[in-house]
């Protein structure tokens, strides 16, 4: 999940960014959430960590289903986690196939002993859980803007160059997690108030993407912020989201498609 091995699936991620678009364009119309916003993430999510990519409808909806905390979606997500059991033993059974993250996974070691299978199945349910329904989120608001913003949209068809940043500033303004909850690990004081170790937080990351102390005018997109790669979209520290380097390159990509 480093800059460096996202740099090199990038031509990879292209062909799905582009085989999602050439399945909707010629229509003339679509809906981006169930056209674009749903299919692209869970495409490369599971192209991505070794899983099959017929599998994206069936993975995306029961993780879509149990954000919306829709009725029957915890059996859907039980199934999920079932199927990726019967994916983890099945590729275990037939060896390695190149270096994807389901191998990485299923040849790792630690203290000189292999990753029990539940935990590797554990592992790939929470890089599914964590990559497919914050992007849709993403995407679904990123175009959502462009569409009632079309000066910004016109701005970036005619320079290119500026995507990068204008996804870092989408980053800060939709936050597709808006929050994290921490644990206490030292005795600290924070605005005032004692916290010590045991104590747990919620960490409104979404709100500190609106700190009007860093970001100038924080309530206004602005494509050409020069400081919005300080957003906390991803969090920070150790617990950094290890996302932060493919969500980005996915977003630009498709941005550059469209």
């Amino acid at each position: 999940f480093t800059g460096k091995a996202v740099a090199a699936y990038e031509p990879r991620m292209a062909e799905i960014v582009t085989w999602v678009v050439d399945r909707v364009v010629e229509r003339g119309h679509l809906d981006f959430v169930d056209d674009l916003a749903n299919p692209l993430p869970a495409l490369v999510s599971l192209d991505y960590f070794g899983l099959p990519l017929e599998k994206w409808d069936e993975y995306a909806t029961a993780l879509h289903r149990a954000a919306y905390r829709e009725k029957g979606s915890a059996r859907a997500v039980l199934a999920l986690v079932d199927d990726v059991r019967a994916v983890v033993a099945e590729r275990k059974a037939s060896g390695p196939r190149g270096g994807d993250v389901l191998d990485r996974l299923l040849t790792a070691e630690v203290n000189g002993a292999p990753l029990p299978d539940e935990d590797v199945v554990n592992q790939v349910f929470m890089l599914l859980n964590g990559g497919i329904d914050t992007s849709t989120a993403l995407i679904a608001s990123m175009f959502l803007h462009l569409a009632q913003h079309p000066d910004d949209r016109a701005a970036l068809a005619a320079e290119p160059s500026r995507i990068p940043n204008a996804v870092d500033e989408m980053l800060r303004y939709f936050t597709p997690g808006p929050g994290v909850a921490r644990t206490v690990t030292r005795p600290v004081e924070l605005g005032g108030v004692t916290l010590r170790p045991g104590d747990r937080l919620l960490l409104a990351l979404g709100s500190a993407n609106h700190d009007e102390d860093v970001f100038d005018a924080p309530e206004s997109v602005r494509l050409d912020r020069e400081n919005a790669g300080k957003h906390l979209a991803f969090g920070h520290g150790l617990h950094r989201c290890l996302g932060a380097f493919l969500a980005p390159a996915e977003m630009r990509l498709l941005l550059e498609e469209v």
